[in-house]
């Protein structure tokens, strides 16, 4: 029987140690070392595997036991099923007598069943998702305090949502204003303000209302005003470290193709190396399985043939959300895409919401399948070709 690999590796773990057998399926020879279970050993057994170019791994999940050397295995890009023992017996119907004979055994199920990498997730996708995380929930603190602005404010009659923003730079001045007095606060707004010349002078008439704000308002507009402040240069830091982390793990190509598929921009590219892993073409065996994991794959009721609804796949993917939102921005500025044409269309019989999941469906799909042929950029004409599940 041919094998689907040439060189397998079959890991049994416990407490102490690994026993690692590497297989080479067309030789049938194999070479057993027992490793001791430290970061090192781990990261030199990592390093052997990798230099005897074993296309994939099958580790034995005991416990937490296996997780040191899986985490090894990942930073060297080795592709790791873990598998739970009862597994084993149930697909090769036999039970080893020793660590060796498993971790052999494990070998041959390496080479001659179909297993997909599995999608632990490794170091590199914590700390990107650590920082993402964090950097939403600066995010959402900073837009607590300016509901709380806005709150204040609309007690005493003035409404700042109708002539800027509090993260522009006039929002800004207008907010310093309002703790000073009326000649210093239209001398802000004739220097800063960058609006149309007619909202001016109502700009200038709702600045006349800060004579009426109490000193007690005034002070907490400006804690406020420093708050503001603060959660903006902390977003800025979470940036620059979503940045970092593209240049420290070499990312930069992986993210540069992922960008050319619609509604995917760079900080979505690594929300989706963050969640799914920066290898999801390995990790899922086919576009619908990546799809459904995001959540943006269709669940489809059918019986005898017909279909009976249709409605968007549920999910708890943290990416989800933000890819959804990044592509109804896009669909709003692309009008001669074919996507959007197609859009359009769908939008008519299903509805907005629907058919802006329709469309990350089809995006994601052809990032499946970008990845799986070395990095594709995207090209709108690939859509209309039905790419096979199992390439």
């Amino acid at each position: 029987m041919a094998g689907r690999y040439d060189c397998t590796a079959g890991c049994d773990v416990d407490a102490d140690y690994v026993v690692v057998s590497l297989l080479n399926f067309k030789s049938q020879t194999n070479e057993i070392r027992q490793i001791p279970q430290t970061q090192a050993k781990a990261n030199a057994a990592a390093k052997w595997l990798k230099q005897n170019k074993v296309e994939f791994i099958v580790l034995e999940s005991t416990a937490n036991y296996h997780l040191t050397f899986y985490h090894a295995c990942r930073k060297l890009g080795l592709n790791v099923h873990i598998i739970n023992p009862a597994q084993v017996t149930a697909l090769l119907r036999i039970e080893g007598k020793s660590d060796k004979a498993d971790a052999t055994n494990l070998a041959m199920l390496a080479a001659t069943f179909p297993l997909r990498t599995s999608n632990v997730p490794d170091a590199q996708q914590m700390e990107i998702r650590s920082n993402l995380r964090n950097y939403d929930r600066d995010r959402k603190a900073l837009t607590k305090v300016k509901q709380r602005v806005h709150q204040e404010l609309a007690q005493f009659g003035i409404n700042i949502f109708r002539e800027t923003t509090l993260r522009t730079q006039s929002g800004r001045a207008f907010l310093e204003a309002l703790s000073q007095t009326e000649d210093a606060a239209e001398m802000i707004v004739q220097n800063h303000w960058k609006g149309s010349p007619s909202s001016r002078p109502r700009l200038i008439e709702a600045m006349g209302k800060t004579e009426e704000l109490p000193t007690w308002l005034r002070q907490e507009l400006e804690v406020l005003r420093i708050d503001l402040l603060v959660q903006e240069q902390r977003i800025r830091n979470r940036e620059q470290q979503a940045l970092n982390h593209i240049e420290h793990f070499e990312l930069a190509p992986q993210i540069a193709w992922m960008s050319t598929t619609p509604g995917v921009n760079w900080l979505v590219a690594l929300r989706l190396i963050g969640e799914m892993g920066s290898d999801f073409w390995q990790r899922y065996s086919t576009s619908r399985a990546w799809c459904k994991a995001l959540g943006v794959a269709p669940n489809t009721l059918v019986s005898a043939g017909k279909v009976l609804k249709t409605s968007k796949a549920l999910g708890n993917n943290h990416a989800k959300r933000h890819l959804l939102m990044q592509m109804r921005n896009w669909l709003l500025r692309n009008h001669e895409h074919p996507l959007k044409q197609w859009q359009v269309q769908y939008r008519a019989k299903a509805g907005f919401r629907k058919s802006v999941s329709a469309c990350c469906n089809k995006a994601m799909t052809s990032l499946y399948h970008q990845g799986r042929h070395g990095g594709l950029p995207y090209n709108p004409s690939r859509m209309k070709l039905r790419f096979p599940e199992t390439t």
